[in-house]
């Protein structure tokens, strides 16, 4: 109301001149003078009209006063609202979450908590092969019974090997359970099993959202047990791969299958292959397997292919020699050879004048001729590892009087080169497999680079031989039959022939031991 009449007050301030003011109270002292009648009518109408006027000039005052004092209202509540708290519309409202006990941290911190747990269930797995030659990586438990998961090519060059916990505890591992080679992939048991074994959980149902935080725990270059955190990149496959990737992979795995990756940037190097690659709960989503330097990504096979293994896990386990690459077993067989070892095979092998009986007689001829081939081929060929120069220097020196007498043994042509043959052909295709057959010689073959080679059939069959002569200076007749010494080149063959759609497939023989017949 004081609104109302403080503008009323403003009004009236300025109102109309006093001519409009006729009310008898006026202060003109003027004598009262008789008008006539007509006058007073005008006088009368003039009185009507200044009345009309003031009630006029009232009303507009008064909805003046009342208009200000709307705004006056609406400018206060404005201010205390600017004073007290931000316009609602401009306020951004994170969507609803469920209530957080404020004494439990967020899911980074548990993962943090619970690190030192969740490396009980991770190991250091020190392959050891021949001599002094050790493979490192990583691996983590999957089962109560023993069982450890790790990728296939950390096992793949040992034949004995131990897992190491993080408290130093170490246990023999007696084989594999599971092998899946196509995704890398080996479930390893223990020879024992520890009482408190920690065994990891999977997260296999779904696969990781981008940008979720991720840990990978392993021993890079030797810092054992060391954590790395990243974030998920994205779930790539191997066909969605740049293809200087794919390629990689392909040599490197050995493998064509179209793998479902984990790419992420958590930091991996050598040591990491085989550990597992954690979310923010602690799960295993992934097996670190490899990294892109370049691009500075990691990568890590996913989870769901650990569980489809650990179903096919058995409790019979295979020992580790029985996958182990073919160069490690080389390298194993060539550290069990001396120059004694090679002489009683040639004398074993002379007792039963070169010409097997049965399958344990070949098998003698096999381990003759594998090991002398080993020793006298170069290393451009294949790597004799496991070999001091000394030790091979006395084993080729063996080789070469072996050779020697049986280029002057006089062989008994067609039967000795059939039941011979007919034994060779059963081995010839077995990666690495030593190998002594009768081979007759079609042809010589310059293929790019200049590279030389041989390309001869097992004598009394169809099937082609070919065999490298990198370096080597032997040539020999079209027709001519040899004796060869040789071993199986790590299961690689030749295709070739006219018709692409019949091509002629020969297995790769690596030999230096050839004995022309007469």
């Amino acid at each position: 109301m004081k609104a109302h009449l403080d503008g009323f007050c403003f009004m009236k301030r300025f109102s109309p001149p006093t001519q409009f003011d006729i009310s008898p109270d006026s202060n003109d002292s003027a004598p009262e003078v008789a008008l006539p009648a007509i006058q007073r009518r005008e006088e009368a109408s003039g009185k009507d009209s200044g009345r009309l006027v003031t009630k006029r000039l009232i009303g507009i005052a008064s909805v003046g006063c009342l208009l200000g004092a709307v705004f006056a209202v609406w400018w206060m509540r404005t201010a205390v609202k600017e004073n007290v708290a931000p316009d609602p519309v401009a306020v951004v409202t994170a969507p609803a979450r469920e209530a957080i006990d404020p004494t439990v941290r967020s899911s980074p911190d548990v993962l943090a908590d619970q690190l030192d747990v969740i490396e009980l269930g991770v190991v250091k797995i020190t392959s050891k092969g021949p001599g002094t030659d050790t493979t490192l990586g990583s691996g983590f438990v999957v089962d109560p019974a023993g069982l450890v998961a790790t990728n296939y090519h950390v096992m793949a060059e040992a034949t004995a090997a131990e897992a190491v916990f993080k408290d130093g505890r170490s246990y023999r591992i007696s084989g594999y359970a599971a092998v899946d080679v196509d995704h890398d992939l080996a479930i390893v048991k223990l020879d024992s099993v520890p009482v408190d074994l920690k065994v990891l959980q999977l997260q296999y149902d779904n696969d990781p959202r981008q940008l979720s935080p991720v840990v990978a725990i392993g021993h890079p270059h030797g810092n054992v047990f060391s954590p790395f955190d990243g974030i998920v990149s994205r779930i790539v496959s191997t066909s969605e791969l740049p293809q200087h990737s794919q390629r990689f992979l392909r040599d490197y795995l050995r493998s064509n299958a179209d793998h479902r990756w984990i790419q992420h940037t958590a930091q991996i190097s050598a040591g990491n292959s085989g550990g597992p690659l954690l979310n923010r709960q602690g799960e295993v989503i992934g097996v670190n397997t490899w990294v892109d330097r370049e691009a500075e990504l990691s990568y890590a096979l996913h989870a769901r292919y650990v569980r489809n293994l650990c179903e096919a896990a058995s409790a019979d386990v295979t020992p580790l020699k029985e996958h182990a690459r073919q160069r490690v077993v080389v390298r194993e067989m060539l550290a069990q050879l001396n120059a004694g070892s090679l002489e009683t095979l040639a004398e074993d092998c002379a007792k039963m004048k070169w010409l097997p009986q049965s399958d344990a007689d070949y098998g003698k001829l096999q381990q003759l001729a594998w090991a002398i081939a080993m020793v006298r081929l170069p290393n451009t060929l294949l790597d004799q590892g496991g070999l001091t120069e000394a030790e091979r220097e006395r084993l080729i020196a063996t080789a070469d009087r072996v050779i020697a007498q049986l280029r002057e043994r006089r062989w008994d042509g067609v039967g000795h080169v059939t039941i011979l043959n007919e034994y060779a052909s059963k081995h010839i295709h077995r990666s690495m497999a030593g190998v002594m057959f009768f081979g007759t010689v079609e042809r010589t073959v310059t293929g790019e680079g200049g590279t030389r080679g041989l390309l001869m059939q097992l004598a009394g069959t169809e099937q082609m031989l070919f065999l490298p002569l990198d370096g080597s200076l032997f040539d020999a007749e079209p027709g001519t039959t040899c004796l060869v010494l040789g071993v199986n080149y790590d299961g690689k063959v030749v295709r070739y022939g006219e018709n692409p759609l019949r091509l002629i497939t020969a297995p790769v023989i690596a030999s230096r031991s050839f004995v022309p017949l007469p």
